[in-house]
């Protein structure tokens, strides 16, 4: 088929089982002032206005409205019946020689992984398409990045409710052949670069110390940043920690217990609210005074994708058979977690006998020491080390001591870093 851009035969092949996003920088508003042929060319200029419009815009809001208004209608032009799910995404320095736009690369990732996280959280996509084709500079490659922290997320939040995602998330990426110098016929071929599945959940090792950041001294906002760098930290440090080791018993009571864990959706709101009202347009620059970093975004996600899993599966306290559950979703971080887990189960259920109440894990086993938490322990028995936890003849599961505690204690928690 002949067209001035991918994304139709993209479209074609897939619009009938897919939701489009397209990813587009706000250096749009930057006017290409060149006369061109073709029907992208046409399109570009039929809606030239929206183009002016947003370069006159008296707020980044009201630029980005401008420019996903430019986008669907060039889309309409183009003759494709869809209504694409529009990102306009931070560009960096001065792509039309106009406008200059400073900020930092990771802005594009942070953006695009927080409106597209939205989606991945609330719906099981089975499989990710990439078209890199138009892709400038660096949004390629952080593109792809950004591929396996979506596909993470879908995992995290969907395995188990759809059937084929047991086998993975799949990868679809697309690129054209490159466009021959000179060449006044786009003829090209649209290649399938790279096909795979993704299997497994990435477990941060290591947090960002901050969500948001300031990048001009004359941010006045410290302390709101401070309190909602304290919120985010709170929220995912224990449960993520207790994915990483794995530790099932603690990542329920660190869910169920500590509220800041059931707000990750409100943080990234307030952060990204605070980001957006911090960016200066005007006199051909856009300004980004504040950071967000893209791995927090991404902890935040995980977090809400487990918390939900866990509120829609267990009832607190946890029992021998809600950690079976909890095994097959630790199977999806790592697969030695799975059966880490199920034998470390199996030998509780062998010690149970009729329980009159609460009493201490390691009575099952005839002995009565009391030990600290012990690095080496929790991690070989699944945080499920028998000094510190107890079972009742419902087969429930607790701590005996406060969860961060032990946590801390034998020193599980993923460190936070400066970025």
């Amino acid at each position: 088929m002949d067209s001035c851009t991918s994304l139709t035969a993209i479209v074609r092949r897939f619009v009938n089982e897919a939701d489009i996003v397209l990813l587009a920088l706000d250096s749009l508003l930057d006017e290409y002032p060149k006369k061109g042929e073709g029907k992208c060319y046409e399109c570009y200029d039929s809606y030239r206005d929206l183009v002016k419009k947003s370069a006159n815009a008296k707020t980044y809001d009201e630029a980005l409205n401008t420019l996903k208004e430019f986008v669907k209608e060039f889309v309409k032009c183009l003759g494709l019946l869809i209504e694409p799910y529009v990102v306009i995404c931070p560009a960096v320095g001065s792509p039309g020689n106009i406008w200059r736009f400073i900020g930092h690369p990771t802005d594009f990732e942070t953006i695009a992984l927080y409106h597209i996280g939205k989606l991945c959280i609330e719906k099981p996509y089975t499989r990710l398409v990439l078209d890199l084709t138009h892709g400038v500079n660096f949004m390629p490659a952080v593109t792809l990045k950004l591929a396996e922290k979506l596909a993470s997320i879908i995992l995290a939040a969907h395995m188990g409710s759809v059937a084929s995602l047991e086998e993975g998330v799949e990868l679809q990426v697309y690129n054209s052949d490159p466009l021959p110098s000179g060449a006044a016929v786009n003829n090209l071929n649209i290649n399938r670069i790279m096909k795979d599945r993704i299997k497994t959940i990435i477990a941060p090792h290591e947090l960002p110390k901050r969500l948001i950041r300031h990048r001009k001294k004359e941010i006045k906002q410290a302390e709101e940043l401070r309190r909602i760098n304290e919120k985010y930290l709170n929220a995912v440090q224990l449960p993520l920690s207790a994915i990483y080791y794995p530790l099932p018993l603690a990542l329920c009571e660190t869910v169920f217990q500590n509220p800041a864990i059931q707000q990750p959706a409100t943080i990234l709101e307030e952060a990204f609210n605070l980001w957006y009202s911090h960016v200066k347009i005007g006199g051909g620059e856009v300004d980004r005074l504040l950071g967000v970093d893209p791995d927090a975004v991404y902890a935040l996600y995980l977090v809400e994708a487990f918390g939900r899993r866990l509120k829609a599966e267990v009832k607190p306290p946890p029992t021998v058979e809600d950690l079976k559950k909890l095994a097959k979703l630790y199977k999806v971080v790592n697969k030695s977690f799975y059966y880490l887990i199920t034998n470390e189960i199996s030998h509780i259920e062998r010690g149970l006998a009729v329980l009159g109440g609460w009493i201490p894990l390691h009575f099952l086993y005839s002995e009565d020491v009391e030990k600290r938490a012990d690095t080496r322990i929790m991690i070989a028995h699944a945080g499920l080390q028998k000094e510190l936890v107890e079972v009742n003849s419902l087969k429930q599961l607790r701590y005996r001591r406060d969860v961060s505690e032990i946590l801390r204690e034998a020193g599980l928690l993923v460190s936070a870093v400066e970025g």
